[in-house]
């Protein structure tokens, strides 16, 4: 049986997203980005993030969601089944600079299967990675371009980020797992 004990870190979500949103406008012309979180949790962040950059456009951004789980080689998820979801791609891929959204980068795993999940779809131009954590854990060749903060996690250590628009509350903690 394992039990975790949690330790909470003031980060402030709007901050970072604050900080990508300048990132992102410094590099990108709004008229080929398209945002997709990756997730339920990168898609409530890049709801958020497209409406800061459309306040900057003055123009709407396309954004919308992919759904990864049938693309993740194994789960070693707490549950016990792989809750499915549809993907919402908000218009053609082709030409466009896709930007996907997430919370953690970690192992990459879940970056991972967002790519694959992107093979359905037309070419993109490029595609880049945004994150408000990255763990520097990753095992797969992947690496964030846009990242709010940098966390140094002990072994056992993992995050969990709450939004509002889920989770009825805002805040990231470090949890640690122990076995009991």
């Amino acid at each position: 049986m394992t039990a975790s004990k949690e330790s909470v870190r003031t980060i402030d979500i709007n901050q970072g997203l604050g900080e990508i949103q300048a990132n992102i406008h410094k590099k990108h012309r709004k008229k080929d980005l398209v945002l997709l979180g990756v997730s339920e949790h990168g898609y409530c962040l890049a709801k958020r993030l497209a409406s800061r950059l459309a306040n900057v456009y003055e123009d709407p951004i396309p954004v919308g969601q992919l759904a990864t789980a049938l693309y993740v080689p194994y789960q070693s998820h707490k549950e016990d089944h792989i809750r499915l979801s549809s993907s919402i791609v908000p218009c053609s891929l082709k030409n466009k600079r896709v930007i996907l959204i997430d919370t953690v980068l970690t192992s990459g795993r879940t970056v991972a299967a967002a790519l694959n999940a992107l093979s359905d779809y037309d070419e993109a131009q490029c595609i880049e990675l945004a994150v408000l954590l990255d763990t520097q854990q990753t095992i797969y060749p992947i690496s964030a371009d846009y990242i709010y903060q940098t966390l140094s996690l002990q072994e056992g250590q993992y995050v969990d980020c709450k939004l509002y628009e889920l989770d009825g509350e805002e805040k990231v903690s470090i949890k640690t797992t122990q076995n009991v």
